[in-house]
């Protein structure tokens, strides 16, 4: 198999170039193939959008994962394809998948969004969450609003732990990506590890994690290997308290009533949340891609930055 190692600097897209050349607009659909800086995106423009907003999907997942979301929004979204994901590239040859490896990159995608006014927010769903978390207290001027999609910072270690995980670790070897004879039969592969998607949803994620094998008429996954490492190290809790409480902008925190996280978690993290607020709806953990999950996820979202901007 081929490896991916490096990034190309912009892909090719459709539009016109922003003041910033890493900003790439693209018009004409609902959600259009485009990028921003090196990231791979799906865009969706809003006319007069005052609000610029970067989704970031969760773990494994990719940018399809809001094509459900996006088109509801009532603002211009970049929905990204993280490092290793999608149509992204992989990471260079040694290089680790933790949640602070996205966020250079995604700082950069932030940065090369238009100014002029307009609000930045962050929208993360489940790892897409504790990257936008962590960026979010890193550089607390960069983004004016997060929304926090079923997660609320990323998955704490504790220290008795690190050395048994630093170990399985080091000895951790990749598998080659597995293939496929068609699209149902690794829909039926993914839908393994999210019962609870529907066959749109899922769909939909799947087409964008497949590509072509070179040899063969067989399809493979498009996703880095690596990604299923286990990690050396895991933040304490103590640690990602410190990270909720640095965060300066309003967060919107989505709970999934029937999402895979312990309502007494979200409760533990969002006291240390300086403006923080909870919203719990109806949905499995990607309720964002259904039907109706989305449409009620725009709807909080909504009514929640329409509250921040205006006070």
């Amino acid at each position: 198999m081929a490896a991916r190692q490096s990034y190309v600097s912009v892909r090719a897209a459709t539009g016109n170039s922003a003041a910033d050349p890493a900003f790439i607009t693209a018009v004409g659909a609902v959600m259009t193939e485009s990028c921003l800086g090196p990231l791979a995106a799906k865009y969706h423009d809003v006319d007069g959008s005052r609000v610029q907003a970067l989704l970031l999907h969760g773990w494994l997942d990719n940018a399809a994962s809001f094509d459900a979301l996006a088109p509801k929004l009532p603002f211009a979204s970049w929905a990204l394809d993280l490092p290793g994901h999608g149509a992204s590239d992989w990471l260079p040859h040694g290089a680790d998948y933790y949640i602070w490896s996205y966020l250079s990159l995604i700082k950069q995608a932030l940065d090369a969004l238009p100014s002029d006014g307009n609000k930045r927010v962050l929208i993360g769903h489940s790892m897409g969450s504790a990257i936008a978390l962590q960026l979010a207290a890193l550089w607390p001027e960069a983004v004016d609003a997060l929304v926090l999609i079923d997660g609320i910072g990323p998955l704490a270690g504790r220290d008795e732990d690190w050395l048994a995980n630093m170990s399985k670790a080091l000895t951790w070897q990749p598998r080659a990506s597995r293939e496929f004879g068609s699209l149902e039969e690794a829909m039926q592969a993914r839908q393994k590890t999210a019962p609870l998607l529907s066959a749109a949803a899922l769909k939909a994620l799947v087409e964008r994690n497949l590509e072509a094998c070179e040899q063969s008429s067989r399809l493979r996954w498009r996703t880095d290997p690596r990604l299923r490492a286990p990690s050396k190290m895991r933040l304490t809790e103590a640690m990602v308290a410190t990270m909720l409480r640095s965060v300066v902008c309003p967060v919107l925190v989505i709970r999934a009533e029937q999402g895979i996280i312990p309502k007494t978690f979200f409760s533990q993290r969002m006291a240390h949340l300086q403006c923080g607020r909870l919203a719990s709806l109806p949905g499995h953990h990607h309720l964002h891609m259904e039907s109706e999950g989305s449409a009620l996820v725009s709807d909080a979202v909504a009514t929640f930055l329409q509250q921040e901007m205006s006070s």
